[in-house]
């Protein structure tokens, strides 16, 4: 899958939120989501493999061409980031367990952890 479902829903998304735009006088938004920028990423990506760095790479390539495609046009793209996900690929800290994110005597992880949202 990858980058092409990013693709193939811009694809049908991006011609209705014209569409939708030009007949409210409104704007459109595409967000895209990633785990996280190539600079906070640079550690780990370097050990994830080709494959896994290219598709989030190209997260970043998509909102990058898509802004400049979109710059003149009723529709803004942007990428945005929750933070640090906690999933198989990025591996659980502390010994954590997939199935229930406990340790023994612990509260429980929230599934997504932004740092400065947590906070809150």
């Amino acid at each position: 899958m990858g980058a092409h479902t990013h693709l193939i829903t811009c694809q049908a998304a991006i011609p209705v939120l014209l569409r939708t735009a030009a007949a409210q006088g409104t704007r459109g938004l595409v967000v895209e989501m990633t785990d996280g920028t190539s600079q906070a990423n640079a550690e780990f990506r370097r050990n994830a493999g080709f494959y896994y760095d290219l598709v989030k790479a190209n997260v970043e390539r998509i909102v990058k061409g898509l802004a400049a495609e979109l710059e003149q046009l009723p529709v803004t793209a942007v990428g945005v980031t929750p933070g640090w996900l906690r999933s198989e690929m990025l591996g659980l800290p502390g010994g954590l367990r997939l199935g229930t994110g406990r340790r023994r005597g612990h509260r429980p992880v929230p599934l997504i952890q932004a740092p400065r949202m947590s906070r809150r």
